[in-house]
Formats: structure tokens, sequence, C-alpha cells
């Protein structure tokens, strides 16, 4: 199954959308619920949803990151994609 993990943004939905479109077997999860509601052996990708704010004050995502970036196919997507970058050694700053 792929993991969609929404950090609380209206555009969740539609990646959503896409993806089933696509016949991916989806299933997403708030990034507050995620570590705890989840079967983490059954996710085969993951991939971060955009959402507000920064990603260092995002807790709960920065600790998917941390323990499942390095072991899973991963898609970070706008906010998604600044907690991969600073996992990896990145930065993260507004344009």
């Amino acid at each position: 199954m792929t993991l969609l993990v929404d950090n609380y943004d209206s555009f969740t939905y539609i990646l959503a959308d896409y993806f089933l479109q696509l016949g991916l077997d989806l299933e997403v999860v708030r990034v507050d619920q995620a570590e705890h509601e989840v079967d983490w052996d059954q996710v085969r990708g993951l991939v971060l949803s955009p959402g507000p704010g920064h990603p260092i004050d995002n807790q709960a995502l920065m600790r998917i990151v941390a323990s499942r970036a390095d072991n899973q196919p991963t898609l970070g997507i706008c906010l998604g994609h600044q907690a991969l970058a600073l996992h990896y050694g990145r930065s993260a700053g507004g344009v």
C-alpha cells in the first residue's frame, strides 16, 4: 500500500484522487496519527503532502521522515519535500 501523509492541507485529497485514478492501493492518514495508526509493514511507498509552515515546526512529520525515508520509496511534495531536504542535510528556506 502507498501511504499519503496529510499535513493538514486541502491539496492532499486532490493528490489522493489522482493516485487512485492511477490505480494505487492508497491510504491517507493525518500526520499526527501516522506514527500510531499505521501498520508500517504494509507500507510500500510514502508520499508526504504539502502543508502549512516550516517542516522543522512539524515534529510529527520530521519523526516520520527520520524513521522511514531511508527504508522505502518516498515522495515529498512542497512541505514534504522540504522535510526530506532537512533530513538529508540541506536547507529549507522561504522563497
